[in-house]
C-alpha cells in the first residue's frame, strides 16, 4: 500500500500528504516513504534502523496491514508461500520467552537472482506472477492459509505471530523514541471494512465462508496491544467509510478491479485519513504560513464532489 508501485510517483500518500501539509500553512515539511511491499514489522523495524534513522525524523508513521501478522512468523510466511521459499529475517520465541533474532539465510543462487532484480524491469513483473501461483499444501479451511489471521479463536502458532508481532512493535515504538521522535501506528481497513457486501463477494472468489472467520480479528488484537503497551494505534476505516457514503462510492471503491491495492482516489483519501489521525493527536508541525488553509474536511459533513 506504502510502496505504490501501481500509481505514479506524484499520486502517492505521501506526496499527498506534503500537499496537505503545505496548504494548510506547514511548509517545507518532507514526508518520505519506506515502503516495501510483502514485508512484515520485522523487517520494517530493520528499515527504520538500518535506513530510516539517518534522516532524523520528527514522526514515524508506521502503516499496518492485515497480513502483517503472517509476515512476522518464520514458520507461517513460509508454508503460506507454498513450495518457494520465502527468504526474509525473523524474530522467534526464545525458551524464556524473548525474542531470538533469526537472520536471513540467503541461497546459492541469491547473487544471481539480486542481480536480476537489479537490472531487469522483467524480473519484478515474473517474480509477482510467480507470487500468485502457490503450490504448497498449506490450506486453512480450503483457503489460503493467510486467511487464518482472521479465525477465531487463533491456534498456538498464530498466538505465537501475534505475540512476536506485539513485542517487535513495542521494540520500534522504543527505537523512534530513543531517536527522539514521536510513533504512532495507523491500520489499513480490512476487506470488510470497505465493501458493505463483503461476505458475498468473498463466498464468489473463495467458495465458502468459514464460520469462525471474523474479518474484525486483526483490529481487535490491535486494541488490546495498544492498551498493553502504550503504543498508539489508530484505524483508517472510519474515516474511508465516511468517505465511500458520502461521495457514494461504488466498488472497487478506493482500489483497482483487477488489483486490490490503492488507485490514486484511494492514495489521496489515505493521505487525508493519516493527516486527520495526527491532527487529533496534535502531532502535526506548526503552521509557517499566514495563508494556511483548514485541515482536509471530514467526509462525515463533507458534500464535495470525489475526485478520481
Amino acid at each position: 500500500m506504502v510502496e505504490a508501485a501501481q500509481v505514479q510517483p506524484g499520486q502517492v500518500m505521501n506526496i499527498k500528504m506534503e500537499e496537505l501539509l503545505a496548504a494548510s500553512g506547514r511548509k517545507n515539511n518532507e514526508v518520505l516513504s519506506f515502503g516495501i511491499e510483502g514485508i512484515g514489522t520485522t523487517q520494517e523495524l530493520l528499515l527504520y534502523k538500518e535506513k530510516v534513522r539517518q534522516f532524523h525524523p520528527d514522526l514515524v508513521v508506521l502503516m499496518f496491514v492485515d497480513n502483517d501478522i503472517m509476515n512476522n512468523s518464520s514458520t507461517i510466511q513460509p508454508k503460506a508461500y507454498g513450495i518457494r521459499t520465502w527468504y526474509a529475517p525473523y524474530y522467534n520465541l526464545g525458551p524464556n520467552g524473548g525474542l531470538v533474532f533469526q537472520p536471513v539465510q540467503r541461497d546459492a543462487l541469491w547473487p544471481v537472482g539480486s542481480f536480476l532484480e537489479r537490472h531487469f524491469l522483467l524480473t519484478y513483473y515474473i517474480e509477482h506472477a510467480a507470487e500468485r501461483i502457490n503450490i504448497g499444501n498449506s490450506k486453512w479451511q480450503g483457503l489460503p492459509l493467510e486467511w487464518q489471521v482472521y479465525a477465531t479463536p487463533e491456534d498456538p502458532e498464530w498466538s505465537n505471530a501475534w505475540t512476536v508481532t506485539e513485542r517487535v512493535l513495542k521494540l520500534m515504538q522504543d527505537a523512534v523514541a530513543g531517536d527522539g521522535a514521536k510513533f504512532v501506528v495507523i491500520k489499513h481497513p480490512s476487506f470488510s471494512d470497505i465493501a458493505p457486501d463483503w461476505r458475498e463477494r468473498f463466498e464468489k472468489s473463495m467458495g465458502t465462508i468459514p464460520p469462525n472467520l471474523d474479518p474484525a480479528t486483526v483490529q481487535r488484537g490491535l486494541q488490546d496491544i495498544s492498551k498493553r503497551d502504550n503504543i498508539p494505534i489508530d484505524f483508517m476505516a472510519p474515516y474511508m467509510q465516511a468517505y465511500r457514503d458520502s461521495h457514494h462510492l461504488q466498488f472497487p471503491y478506493f482500489s483497482y478491479t483487477c488489483e486490490t491495492h490503492f488507485a490514486p482516489l484511494g492514495h489521496e483519501v489515505a493521505a487525508e485519513a493519516i493527516i486527520q489521525d495526527l491532527a487529533a493527536r496534535h502531532l502535526l508541525p506548526p503552521a509557517n504560513s499566514p495563508s494556511a488553509t483548514s485541515m482536509p474536511p471530514n467526509p462525515r459533513t463533507s458534500n464535495s464532489a470525489p475526485t478520481q
